[in-house]
């Protein structure tokens, strides 16, 4: 498990958000999504998303960029070659 610059190991609420997140690029592939449009899609059961959804949302993008899970471009957020490759080896393609 990936861990933090001091050591400790992410909060579960952002590992969880980071695992949505990164689930709806790959069930959207090769669609692009834009950030918003993939807060609406984490979001859509939940009776009144807030702005902290959004924030979690941005904040999840941001950790699976950092990783090298997701790319943005142009306003669009795509998941990379290694997330896809992933995916295959989790399906057993």
């Amino acid at each position: 498990m990936a861990r933090g610059s001091d050591g400790r190991r992410p909060p579960a609420e952002l590992i969880r958000a980071e695992r949505e997140a990164l689930f709806e690029l790959l069930d959207r592939f090769p669609a692009q999504l834009r950030i918003e449009d993939l807060t609406g899609r984490l979001t859509r059961f939940e009776a009144e998303p807030t702005f902290g959804d959004s924030e979690r949302a941005k904040e999840s993008v941001a950790e699976l960029v950092g990783f090298g899970l997701a790319l943005r471009r142009d306003g669009f957020v795509v998941p990379t070659i290694a997330a896809i490759h992933f995916d295959l080896l989790l399906e057993g393609h």
